[in-house]
């Protein structure tokens, strides 16, 4: 009696410390030994290494915008004022890993400033979702297209030190007050479809603070989307609906599906699918004077 209560009690705690995780993530631009230190007004991108499966996820980011949040991210966060600030992470309720992020004034403080450059070809534009500006060349198949940036950053000099992370682990650094237009020093091609986060950093001399600026681009094919049940649930009582995203064979990590539902619910989900289905409560009868309508793209 006495073994099989000891196997069983070796079970329950073997069982728990599977489930719990380490959780780990990056920053852009990197910290070094768990510090990023940069200018106020500064945005950094914040996304977790953890491996296994997560079940749940918790960030904190004290001092910044957003100040917290349970989705897988990444995420980009402003850090508006002068501070230090601890930045913290746990998956599945385990130990949080933390980093301090140190933020400084600065005065003249940069407003950075990057724009698209056609010169160098025809294939990105602009697009806008949510509010947010996208760089994007949607081609299928895709084209690997190039991507040439000039900057119009203010309180710059001859001396300030310009740097372009492209996101795909490769970077550019232009020294000047300014890149200018047909200068193609910013300038890139990608070799594989996808969504990525570019960090433009200014640092104005050797002595002063890096101020950083996350950006958006995506290059491929146009991403799809349907949703199941596709038909009209009919509901005579108040009652839930199970939908399910079908995603498109071309969609690359980092699309977005945006669900809205003219009762008032609204549902976003990253490819890939943290969650995979999304479960919306109809309140009132659905007869000819209460339908609802639901509306879903991707991007």
């Amino acid at each position: 009696m006495k073994k099989s209560l000891f196997s069983f009690l070796f079970f329950v705690i073997y069982s728990i410390q599977a489930i719990s995780q380490t959780a780990s993530f990056t920053t852009s631009p990197a910290a070094t030994n768990n510090v990023l230190s940069l200018c106020a007004g500064s945005q950094v991108l914040f996304t977790s290494t953890a491996t296994g499966t997560i079940n749940s996820i918790n960030w904190t980011f004290q001092g910044g915008n957003p100040s917290s949040s349970n989705a897988l991210g990444p995420h980009i966060v402003t850090f508006s004022n002068p501070g230090t600030y601890t930045i913290s992470s746990s998956v599945n309720g385990g130990p949080a890993t933390t980093m301090q992020v140190i933020i400084q004034a600065s005065n003249p403080s940069p407003n950075l400033n990057v724009q698209l450059d056609n010169g160098c070809g025809s294939g990105f534009g602009t697009s806008t979702f949510n509010n947010v500006t996208y760089f994007t060349s949607c081609a299928s198949p895709f084209n690997g297209d190039q991507l040439c940036l000039y900057s119009n950053t203010s309180s710059t000099n001859a001396n300030s030190i310009h740097n372009i992370n492209w996101g795909d682990g490769t970077n550019n650094t232009y020294t000047g007050s300014n890149i200018p237009i047909g200068n193609f020093d910013f300038q890139h091609g990608y070799g594989n479809a996808g969504s990525f986060y570019l960090t433009y950093t200014v640092q104005q001399n050797n002595n002063s603070c890096i101020k950083s600026q996350i950006l958006l681009l995506y290059t491929g094919a146009n991403p799809t989307a349907t949703i199941s049940p596709g038909g009209v649930p009919v509901l005579c009582n108040p009652g839930n609906v199970v939908y399910n995203i079908n995603p498109g064979g071309q969609n690359t990590p980092g699309t977005t599906y945006t669900v809205a539902i003219n009762d008032g619910g609204s549902y976003t989900f990253n490819h890939p699918f943290y969650k995979c289905n999304w479960s919306n409560k109809y309140s009132k009868c659905s007869r000819c004077n209460n339908e609802y309508h639901s509306k879903f793209k991707s991007i």
